[in-house]
This record gives C-alpha cells, structure tokens and sequence, in this order.
C-alpha cells in the first residue's frame, strides 16, 4: 500500500465512511421512509447532500455504477421522501452503528473538526458530498 497521504487518509476513514450505506439498519431506515429497498435506500443516502436530482448529475458524479441502476432510483426516491430525511435517516443510523462499534463520541467529533478544513477546501463540486458524511459520524 501506498504511503501517500491521501492513500493513508483513505484507508483510516473509508470504513467509518461506508457505515453510512452498509451498517445494520440502514435498508430499514430507508424503507422506514418509504424508500423501496437496498439500492433505492443506498442511492437516496448517497445522493442526498445534492438535493432532490435525478439519475443524471448523480450518473456525472459517480460513474462507477451502471447508469440504468441509478435511474431506477432516482427520482423515484424523491416522491416517497426527501432529502433531508434521508439525511437525518443516514446521520442517526451511523451514530448508532458507530456506537454499537465502541467508537468514542469525542474522537469523532475531534476527526470531524480536523476534517472541517478539507471539506471546507474541496472543489465546489465535490463540497456538497464531503461535509455531510462529517456530520454522519459526529451526530
């Protein structure tokens, strides 16, 4: 593995990332909002921080999905709920999975203030998609 910061920065936070689509519980808060299933849920968390958009800025954004299993979900996800809700959805499941995980409140809320910066430097593009999982982990 490489020793590149950006490599090191990767491999500490991608698993605290990935708690936002894959801890237990999260196809059930989706479908709690009236999201029809794993992908339908997966999409609208992921995608949430962008707005209510469809398949096609989403497509633009991440291109290593296959096109026709965005636009399955999306928009179809904004008519059964919004944003927002999918926001505060993803936030409270990660608290919960990170919790159940032993991870320290305080830790996450230090990780998150030190990230605040690079998120805050992102390319406008991307800025939308970096401050929200932040958020996740900290509650």
């Amino acid at each position: 593995m490489s020793d590149h910061p950006a490599r090191r920065l990767w491999a500490t936070l991608e698993t605290i990332h990935d708690v936002v689509y894959f801890a237990p519980g999260v196809r059930d808060a989706g479908v709690g909002l009236g999201l029809r299933g794993f992908w339908m849920t997966y999409f609208a968390f992921r995608e949430a921080p962008l707005g209510a958009v469809g398949a096609e800025p989403v497509i633009a954004c991440f291109a290593r999905f296959e096109p026709g299993m965005m636009a399955k979900s999306l928009p179809d996800a904004w008519s059964r709920t919004t944003p927002e809700a999918c926001l505060d959805a993803r936030r409270s499941v990660s608290v919960d999975a990170l919790t159940a995980a032993g991870i320290d409140e305080s830790a996450c809320a230090t990780a998150a203030q030190l990230l605040a910066p690079v998120a805050a430097s992102a390319d406008p593009p991307w800025s939308a998609l970096l401050a929200p999982p932040a958020s996740a982990v900290v509650g």
